[in-house]
């Protein structure tokens, strides 16, 4: 009865171990996203200065907003029993 309903399970796990790898990945790329904008900014003119420094601001909206959608995922697969 319940082999039906193994897919869920799997893809519970999936979305988990997704998540977690996520928690990980996504401020490592941000801070060598910043990290080379930095360099790049030192390098620069004045007028260049600025498009790195949106740049980072950019880099870091999108940090909290996938840490955001991040943490809403994991929000609902807590709501999953896990096996």
């Amino acid at each position: 009865m319940l082999t039906g309903f193994v897919w869920v399970t799997g893809t519970v796990k999936l979305l988990t171990d997704a998540s977690l790898a996520l928690y990980i990945i996504l401020p490592l790329l941000a801070l060598i996203v910043i990290g080379w904008n930095v360099i790049k900014r030192m390098q620069a003119d004045d007028h260049e200065k600025v498009k790195y420094k949106e740049n980072m601001k950019t880099t870091f909206i999108y940090l909290v907003i996938g840490m955001t959608v991040n943490g809403f995922i994991t929000l609902l697969l807590s709501y999953f029993p896990s096996s």
